[in-house]
């Protein structure tokens, strides 16, 4: 299997200042800041600015995970070691790679922009036929037959027994 996770970075090749990031799929986030920052819409404003004047940029993948409750962990130590969160090393705003926001409030003005953008936008397209699937009410299961609940009683009385016997609940063996 592939690995494809790790972590990446987009380094400015003229005043050496780094931006540094985490994936499940590093060729597609790093296509994605490229194209983000190509059309001018890159939610990174330091990083949109620094590619604005015209400087050259370096996009790199700086080390692969294959375990991804690792992602976070590697991209702290990377964070750490670039200095990347500091204005004059690195163009990351957060110090928690995973909460970009956290310790951090919108502005009024963005608060207003971004209610005005998101007017008259409804949740979702749902067809009727799947509204009406979910106004259905709710079915519930079939009852267990009588045989059904006869083993589940044999199950739980041995259960109990062997509890009271000071045994574990259910033998290494899978006897019950």
């Amino acid at each position: 299997m592939e690995v494809t996770a790790g972590i990446y970075r987009i380094r400015n090749l003229v005043n050496d200042k780094v931006y540094i990031g985490q994936s499940k799929n590093l060729e597609k986030r790093l296509r994605e800041h490229r194209q983000d920052l190509k059309r001018g819409d890159h939610p990174n404003s330091y990083l949109q600015n620094a590619w604005n004047l015209g400087q050259e940029f370096e996009f790199s993948v700086v080390m692969y995970i294959g375990d991804l409750s690792c992602l976070d962990s590697a991209e702290a130590g990377w964070f750490y070691l670039t200095r990347c969160c500091e204005r004059a090393y690195g163009y990351n705003m957060s110090v928690v790679p995973s909460s970009p926001m956290r310790g951090r409030k919108h502005s009024e003005a963005t608060k207003r922009a971004l209610s005005e953008k998101l007017k008259g936008r409804k949740r979702g397209p749902f067809p009727p036929e799947h509204m009406a699937r979910l106004r259905k009410p709710h079915k519930s299961p079939p009852p267990f037959s009588d045989e059904h609940r006869a083993n589940l009683s044999a199950a739980q009385r041995a259960r109990y027994a062997r509890i009271r016997a000071g045994l574990p609940a259910k033998s290494l063996a899978g006897d019950q």
